[in-house]
């Protein structure tokens, strides 16, 4: 079952969860790096960005915290090219502990990463 939300409204919920929270709403706080980031347009991650960073109880020395301002963090957007098994993929990332994500808890092990290309600069990077 999915559900449709304003995104006004989604941006009001992102102050009632900001962490630290009981676990539900923490959960809630990772889902919008991991999920509604991909639903959104440009200009929506850009706003939704700016405000949650507004919000009462945003701090980059919470780790979820951390994780969501390098998800929408318009600069910190990478297309990285792998090659594992023969196979070669491209995944759109973000940058966080050195290593690229592509949520919050899958990331891409640097021996199969052939190629980083910055999104917006279009600046190839080698691992």
């Amino acid at each position: 079952m999915s559900f449709k939300i304003d995104f006004f409204d989604l941006m009001w919920l992102a102050e009632a969860v900001i962490p630290p929270r009981p676990i539900a709403r923490s959960a809630c706080f990772d889902s919008f790096s991991d999920e509604h980031y991909h639903a959104m347009t440009e200009n929506e991650r850009k706003q939704f960005f700016e405000h949650v960073q507004k919000c009462h109880g945003f701090t980059l020395e919470n780790e979820q915290c951390r994780h969501f301002y390098a998800r929408f963090n318009p600069k910190n957007q990478y297309r990285v090219t792998c090659l594992h098994n023969g196979q070669e993929t491209v995944h759109e990332c973000y940058l966080f502990n050195d290593s690229y994500h592509v949520t919050s808890s899958r990331w891409i092990p640097r021996d199969y990463i052939k190629s980083v290309t910055r999104i917006h600069d279009n600046l190839d990077i080698r691992p």
